[in-house]
Protein backbone atom coordinates (compact mmCIF):
# COMPACT_ATOMS: atom_id res chain seq x y z
CA UNK A 1 0.00 0.00 0.00
CA UNK A 2 2.71 2.71 1.00
CA UNK A 3 4.82 1.36 -2.60
CA UNK A 4 1.92 2.76 -4.38
CA UNK A 5 1.77 5.51 -2.68
CA UNK A 6 4.48 6.49 -3.66
CA UNK A 7 4.29 5.36 -6.60
CA UNK A 8 1.25 7.81 -7.49
CA UNK A 9 3.31 10.52 -5.87
CA UNK A 10 6.01 9.86 -8.32
CA UNK A 11 3.28 10.12 -11.12
CA UNK A 12 2.48 13.91 -9.66
CA UNK A 13 5.64 15.14 -9.42
CA UNK A 14 6.83 13.74 -12.75
CA UNK A 15 3.55 15.80 -14.36
CA UNK A 16 4.20 18.18 -12.35
CA UNK A 17 7.76 19.06 -13.94
CA UNK A 18 6.28 17.98 -17.73
CA UNK A 19 3.51 20.76 -17.23
CA UNK A 20 6.30 23.23 -15.42
CA UNK A 21 8.50 22.54 -18.99
CA UNK A 22 5.88 22.72 -21.23
CA UNK A 23 4.74 25.84 -19.67
CA UNK A 24 8.13 27.39 -19.95
CA UNK A 25 8.56 26.40 -23.18
CA UNK A 26 5.65 28.78 -24.56
CA UNK A 27 6.91 31.13 -22.36
CA UNK A 28 10.57 30.74 -23.93
CA UNK A 29 8.91 30.60 -27.67
CA UNK A 30 6.89 33.88 -26.83
CA UNK A 31 9.73 35.78 -25.59
CA UNK A 32 11.67 34.70 -28.35
CA UNK A 33 9.13 35.51 -31.29
CA UNK A 34 8.83 39.38 -29.07
CA UNK A 35 12.50 40.02 -28.55
CA UNK A 36 14.25 37.82 -30.37
CA UNK A 37 17.10 35.64 -29.70
CA UNK A 38 18.62 37.80 -27.82
CA UNK A 39 17.64 38.61 -24.02
CA UNK A 40 18.28 41.15 -21.56
CA UNK A 41 15.98 43.72 -23.55
CA UNK A 42 14.68 46.33 -21.77
CA UNK A 43 11.09 44.99 -20.73
CA UNK A 44 11.96 41.60 -20.34
CA UNK A 45 11.47 42.09 -16.89
CA UNK A 46 7.71 42.57 -17.40
CA UNK A 47 7.70 38.50 -17.99
CA UNK A 48 7.82 38.12 -14.50
CA UNK A 49 5.34 38.85 -11.83
CA UNK A 50 4.61 40.98 -9.99
CA UNK A 51 4.75 43.54 -12.89
CA UNK A 52 7.51 46.32 -12.66
CA UNK A 53 5.31 48.92 -15.11
CA UNK A 54 6.28 52.41 -13.27
CA UNK A 55 9.75 51.48 -12.68
CA UNK A 56 10.32 51.47 -16.15
CA UNK A 57 9.95 54.66 -16.96
CA UNK A 58 13.30 55.39 -15.65
CA UNK A 59 14.41 53.47 -18.74
CA UNK A 60 12.27 55.25 -21.38
CA UNK A 61 12.08 59.12 -22.28
CA UNK A 62 9.36 60.73 -20.73
CA UNK A 63 6.10 59.33 -22.59
CA UNK A 64 3.90 61.96 -23.88
CA UNK A 65 0.96 61.06 -21.84
CA UNK A 66 2.48 59.26 -19.05
CA UNK A 67 1.15 55.41 -19.92
CA UNK A 68 3.81 53.62 -17.57
CA UNK A 69 1.73 55.08 -14.00
CA UNK A 70 -2.09 54.45 -15.07
CA UNK A 71 -3.40 52.23 -12.72
CA UNK A 72 -6.32 49.68 -14.19
CA UNK A 73 -9.30 52.06 -12.43
CA UNK A 74 -8.30 54.63 -15.03
CA UNK A 75 -7.97 52.13 -17.73
CA UNK A 76 -11.54 50.31 -16.77
CA UNK A 77 -12.98 54.34 -16.55
CA UNK A 78 -11.85 54.92 -19.97
CA UNK A 79 -13.44 51.73 -21.63
CA UNK A 80 -16.40 52.25 -19.31
CA UNK A 81 -16.73 55.91 -21.22
CA UNK A 82 -15.42 54.76 -24.63
CA UNK A 83 -18.57 52.21 -24.63
CA UNK A 84 -20.65 54.15 -23.66
CA UNK A 85 -23.89 55.04 -25.63
CA UNK A 86 -23.86 58.10 -27.15
CA UNK A 87 -26.57 60.22 -27.78
CA UNK A 88 -27.48 60.60 -31.59
CA UNK A 89 -26.54 64.24 -33.19
CA UNK A 90 -29.32 65.98 -33.85
CA UNK A 91 -27.76 66.89 -36.96
CA UNK A 92 -28.09 62.96 -38.08
CA UNK A 93 -31.62 63.27 -36.78
CA UNK A 94 -32.71 65.83 -39.11
CA UNK A 95 -30.96 64.62 -42.17
CA UNK A 96 -32.46 61.26 -41.97
CA UNK A 97 -36.22 62.84 -41.02
CA UNK A 98 -35.20 64.47 -44.29
CA UNK A 99 -34.64 61.60 -46.28
CA UNK A 100 -37.57 59.52 -45.28
CA UNK A 101 -39.78 62.83 -46.69
CA UNK A 102 -37.39 62.92 -49.69
CA UNK A 103 -38.49 58.90 -50.30
CA UNK A 104 -41.85 59.63 -49.52
CA UNK A 105 -42.33 62.75 -51.92
CA UNK A 106 -39.99 61.31 -54.59
CA UNK A 107 -42.01 61.90 -57.25
CA UNK A 108 -43.13 65.66 -56.84
CA UNK A 109 -39.41 66.66 -56.06
CA UNK A 110 -38.65 64.70 -59.22
CA UNK A 111 -41.48 66.73 -61.48
CA UNK A 112 -40.31 69.78 -59.77
CA UNK A 113 -36.45 69.21 -60.54
CA UNK A 114 -37.41 68.58 -63.78
CA UNK A 115 -39.19 71.87 -64.35
CA UNK A 116 -36.46 73.86 -62.97
CA UNK A 117 -34.85 75.78 -66.18
CA UNK A 118 -30.38 75.93 -66.38
CA UNK A 119 -30.46 79.78 -64.82
CA UNK A 120 -32.72 79.40 -62.05
CA UNK A 121 -30.66 76.09 -60.81
CA UNK A 122 -27.05 78.53 -60.90
CA UNK A 123 -28.72 80.83 -58.66
CA UNK A 124 -30.55 78.93 -56.30
CA UNK A 125 -28.37 77.31 -53.92
CA UNK A 126 -31.19 75.79 -52.33
CA UNK A 127 -32.08 73.79 -55.50
CA UNK A 128 -28.53 72.96 -55.84
CA UNK A 129 -28.94 71.46 -52.65
CA UNK A 130 -32.47 69.48 -53.07
CA UNK A 131 -30.89 68.11 -56.79
CA UNK A 132 -27.26 66.87 -54.81
CA UNK A 133 -29.43 65.17 -51.81
CA UNK A 134 -31.78 64.05 -54.50
CA UNK A 135 -28.81 62.25 -56.74
CA UNK A 136 -27.06 60.99 -53.37
CA UNK A 137 -30.24 58.85 -52.44
CA UNK A 138 -32.12 57.95 -55.75
CA UNK A 139 -28.80 58.05 -57.91
CA UNK A 140 -30.26 59.74 -61.08
CA UNK A 141 -30.34 63.12 -62.59
CA UNK A 142 -34.76 64.02 -62.78
CA UNK A 143 -32.87 67.56 -64.33
CA UNK A 144 -33.60 68.20 -67.96
CA UNK A 145 -30.26 69.56 -68.27
CA UNK A 146 -26.95 68.36 -67.72
CA UNK A 147 -25.37 70.56 -64.80
CA UNK A 148 -21.81 71.58 -64.10
CA UNK A 149 -19.52 69.64 -61.81
CA UNK A 150 -18.53 72.50 -60.08
CA UNK A 151 -21.74 74.70 -59.77
CA UNK A 152 -21.65 77.55 -57.10
CA UNK A 153 -24.16 79.86 -55.98
CA UNK A 154 -23.60 83.51 -56.44
CA UNK A 155 -24.70 84.74 -53.61
CA UNK A 156 -21.91 84.04 -51.54
CA UNK A 157 -21.25 86.49 -48.71
CA UNK A 158 -18.00 88.36 -48.99
CA UNK A 159 -17.59 88.55 -45.33
CA UNK A 160 -16.27 85.06 -44.56
CA UNK A 161 -13.51 85.59 -47.19
CA UNK A 162 -10.74 86.65 -44.82
CA UNK A 163 -11.73 83.41 -43.12
CA UNK A 164 -11.54 81.74 -45.57
CA UNK A 165 -8.43 83.34 -47.05
CA UNK A 166 -6.72 82.35 -43.16
CA UNK A 167 -7.50 79.16 -43.21
CA UNK A 168 -5.69 79.14 -47.07
CA UNK A 169 -2.63 81.25 -45.72
CA UNK A 170 -0.71 78.27 -45.10
CA UNK A 171 -1.15 77.30 -48.96
CA UNK A 172 -0.84 80.85 -50.11
CA UNK A 173 2.47 80.98 -48.45
CA UNK A 174 3.96 77.87 -50.16
CA UNK A 175 2.50 79.43 -53.71
CA UNK A 176 4.41 83.02 -53.09
CA UNK A 177 7.53 81.45 -52.96
CA UNK A 178 7.44 80.87 -56.72
CA UNK A 179 8.27 83.44 -58.92
CA UNK A 180 5.49 82.73 -61.35
CA UNK A 181 2.45 83.30 -59.51
CA UNK A 182 1.74 86.73 -58.96
CA UNK A 183 -0.19 88.11 -55.78
CA UNK A 184 -2.92 90.52 -55.96
CA UNK A 185 -3.09 93.62 -53.69
CA UNK A 186 -6.23 92.37 -51.76
CA UNK A 187 -3.54 89.40 -50.81
CA UNK A 188 -1.56 91.28 -49.06
CA UNK A 189 -0.56 90.69 -45.60
CA UNK A 190 -1.56 94.18 -44.51
CA UNK A 191 -5.36 94.12 -46.46
CA UNK A 192 -5.56 90.93 -44.63
CA UNK A 193 -4.74 91.41 -41.09
CA UNK A 194 -6.96 94.53 -41.42
CA UNK A 195 -10.26 91.99 -42.92
CA UNK A 196 -9.50 89.89 -40.32
CA UNK A 197 -9.65 92.50 -37.27
CA UNK A 198 -13.20 93.66 -38.99
CA UNK A 199 -14.14 90.17 -39.14
CA UNK A 200 -13.30 89.68 -35.84
CA UNK A 201 -14.41 93.02 -34.82
CA UNK A 202 -18.41 92.48 -36.51
CA UNK A 203 -18.67 88.61 -34.35
CA UNK A 204 -15.95 88.14 -31.62
CA UNK A 205 -17.02 84.49 -31.61
CA UNK A 206 -14.57 84.18 -34.79
CA UNK A 207 -11.77 84.75 -32.52
CA UNK A 208 -12.33 81.81 -30.11
CA UNK A 209 -12.77 79.52 -33.44
CA UNK A 210 -9.17 80.91 -34.42
CA UNK A 211 -7.35 80.13 -31.13
CA UNK A 212 -9.01 76.80 -30.85
CA UNK A 213 -6.52 73.28 -30.99
CA UNK A 214 -7.91 70.62 -32.01
CA UNK A 215 -4.64 68.92 -30.60
CA UNK A 216 -4.04 64.36 -30.25
CA UNK A 217 -4.36 64.01 -26.61
CA UNK A 218 -4.44 60.45 -25.49
CA UNK A 219 -7.76 59.57 -23.33
CA UNK A 220 -5.63 57.80 -20.60
CA UNK A 221 -3.96 61.40 -20.42
CA UNK A 222 -7.71 62.94 -20.06
CA UNK A 223 -9.02 60.66 -17.36
CA UNK A 224 -5.78 61.11 -15.01
CA UNK A 225 -6.60 64.95 -15.34
CA UNK A 226 -10.44 63.87 -14.26
CA UNK A 227 -9.47 62.66 -11.34
CA UNK A 228 -6.54 64.79 -10.48
CA UNK A 229 -9.49 67.82 -11.12
CA UNK A 230 -12.00 65.93 -9.25
CA UNK A 231 -9.24 65.97 -5.95
CA UNK A 232 -9.25 69.56 -6.57
CA UNK A 233 -12.87 70.62 -6.76
CA UNK A 234 -13.71 68.61 -3.56
CA UNK A 235 -10.71 70.13 -2.12
CA UNK A 236 -9.11 66.60 -1.43
CA UNK A 237 -5.67 66.68 0.38
CA UNK A 238 -3.04 66.62 -1.93
CA UNK A 239 0.61 66.36 -0.98
CA UNK A 240 3.15 69.18 -2.47
CA UNK A 241 5.10 66.61 -4.51
CA UNK A 242 1.83 65.75 -6.32
CA UNK A 243 1.29 69.38 -6.03
CA UNK A 244 4.58 70.40 -7.82
CA UNK A 245 4.75 67.65 -10.17
CA UNK A 246 1.20 67.15 -11.34
CA UNK A 247 0.65 70.90 -11.97
CA UNK A 248 0.24 70.60 -15.28
CA UNK A 249 -3.17 68.75 -15.42
CA UNK A 250 -4.47 72.20 -14.56
CA UNK A 251 -4.87 73.09 -18.06
CA UNK A 252 -6.26 71.86 -21.01
CA UNK A 253 -3.83 70.75 -23.57
CA UNK A 254 -5.52 72.92 -25.95
CA UNK A 255 -5.00 75.96 -24.23
CA UNK A 256 -1.33 75.23 -24.12
CA UNK A 257 1.51 76.95 -25.93
CA UNK A 258 3.90 74.45 -25.98
CA UNK A 259 2.54 70.51 -25.85
CA UNK A 260 3.56 67.92 -24.42
CA UNK A 261 5.26 70.19 -21.34
CA UNK A 262 5.32 67.11 -19.24
CA UNK A 263 8.72 66.27 -20.21
CA UNK A 264 10.54 67.71 -16.75
CA UNK A 265 8.01 66.65 -14.06
CA UNK A 266 9.90 63.15 -13.12
CA UNK A 267 12.71 62.72 -10.90
CA UNK A 268 14.41 60.25 -12.39
CA UNK A 269 17.50 61.21 -13.87
CA UNK A 270 17.87 60.06 -17.99
CA UNK A 271 20.65 58.10 -19.01
CA UNK A 272 22.72 59.40 -21.59
CA UNK A 273 22.33 57.07 -24.42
Amino acid sequence: MARSRLTNLDKLVSNAKDYKKSWNKIINSAKLSIFGPKSDYVGDEEWLKPLQGPSRTRWYWPSKYLHMDFTLRHYLAMQISRFKKREDDPAIINLWNTVVKFSSQKDSIRSFLNSVDSNTFSNSITIQDTFCLYYLIFRESPLSFTPEFDFNSKFEDPKYLPFARYALKPLEENFNQSEDIHTSKEARPDTFNRNLKLLIKNDPSFAEVLKSRNRFVDLLYLRRRNYYLDKVIRKKKISEIKQKYKSHFLEHPDQKEIWPDSKGIHQHKWPSI
